[in-house]
């Protein structure tokens, strides 16, 4: 065997360890116990903040889990660019099916800037009534205590910011099983990964908890206006200023159902553009949990020997086996059928991983942007 070859082996062997390490971060974060305290900050009032574009088939669904929490006093801001958007009509029919929401729509003038999601959330910063900000996108869906789960954890006045663990259901199409795949193994995992071995928070902008009070020291939303991955750039904020950022153990669902191939690949292939923005050399230990691209190599490379073959072979069978496993941990209600699609998820996974190194441009809702460091967004 070749020195070529050895070295792809010896890949598959760490990469394969490397994915129990996944494993073994998910079991230990999401078998945390969560103290819900009836204490000072559990009365304070929160302000939900949720950016809306356009309609999709669960919309309602995901809203209305919203309308029904388990917590004295909330406030509901949707807030959409165009008085156009179908989204309003969904809003329209919660505001009638549940009166018991307190149930707000923001929609003012254009403001400036590239992101239209912080041009949303500078719409429903200008109406919120209470301190605690909570950022919560239109695919989530929570259960009724998950926001006594998120208040128990700010409590402590030296965090500053508290996020979700997230996994993907919602399995109606091909494009929507890739997507969940990696979100609930590379996503989740890598963010327990990160929290258990080196105590690192990793954002994420589908729920974030903060005060008031605090990001407007900092320039407040007008500061991040310009930046595609604004969940990043507030973590740094907040860190910048001495505050923690917290990991709740509670799960909350994104719900990814019909996504396209073709979506599947543009939402990966920016995602890796931002990844290498924002940790630059780091970006290469994202190759550390993928044994199945190793493995093709060392198939390719060997000009598919018996041996390497097999090696493929076990490898697939074994990353099936880790995902379906992590599946059972957090929940995730995938079929057995989706899992036997893990190989493939993997090897476009992998080949989208180098995609940053020969494009440098991004295109996102109709626009496209030149993508500087940090994210920074620079029209074209």
């Amino acid at each position: 065997m070749s020195i070529i070859n050895l070295i792809l082996l010896a890949l598959v062997l760490i990469t394969c360890f490397c994915c129990l390490l996944f494993l073994y971060s998910v079991f230990k974060i999401t078998r945390k116990p969560v103290s819900r305290s009836p204490g000072k900050v559990d009365a304070l009032p929160i302000s939900i903040l949720k950016p809306l574009q356009g309609f999709s088939p669960e919309l309602k669904g995901n809203l209305a889990t919203f309308c029904n929490l388990d917590y004295p006093e909330y406030e509901l801001i949707f807030c959409v660019e165009k008085k156009e958007d179908p989204a309003l009509q969904v809003v329209k029919e919660l505001q009638t099916e549940c009166p018991q929401a307190k149930i707000k729509i923001a929609i003012e003038d254009s403001h400036p800037g590239y992101n239209p999601k912080v041009r949303n959330l500078i719409r429903g910063m200008n109406k919120a009534s209470y301190d605690l900000i909570l950022i919560s996108d239109a695919d989530v869906r929570v259960e009724k205590n998950y926001l006594r789960d998120l208040t128990t954890l700010i409590e402590d006045l030296k965090v500053g910011i508290v996020t979700n663990l997230i996994r993907g259901k919602g399995n109606s199409s091909l494009g929507s099983i890739l997507e969940n795949l990696n979100l609930n193994f590379f996503v989740l995992g890598g963010t327990c990964f990160l929290y258990h071995f080196f105590d690192y928070t990793c954002i994420t902008g589908k729920s974030i908890l903060f005060r008031k009070a605090e990001i407007e020291k900092m320039g407040g939303f007008p500061s991040i206006k310009n930046f595609l991955a604004e969940d990043q750039i507030l973590q740094k904020k907040f860190e910048r200023f001495g505050k923690k950022a917290i990991l709740s153990p509670c799960l909350i669902t994104s719900n990814t159902s019909q996504r396209t191939l073709v979506r599947f690949f543009k939402r990966n292939v920016r995602w890796s553009q931002m990844r290498v923005q924002l940790g630059g050399i780091g970006y290469l230990s994202e190759l550390l949990v993928n044994p199945v691209l190793f493995a093709v190599l060392l198939c390719i490379f060997s000009q598919f020997s018996v041996f390497t073959f097999k090696v493929l072979i076990i490898t697939g069978i074994f990353k099936i086996i880790v995902e379906s496993i992590q599946g059972k941990l957090i929940r995730a209600g995938a079929g057995f059928f989706s899992y036997l699609l893990v190989p493939l998820k993997d090897l476009l996974v992998g080949i989208i991983w180098f995609s940053p190194f020969f494009k440098t441009s991004v295109e996102w809702r109709g626009s496209k942007f030149k993508l500087r460091r940090y994210t920074e967004l620079e029209p074209l």
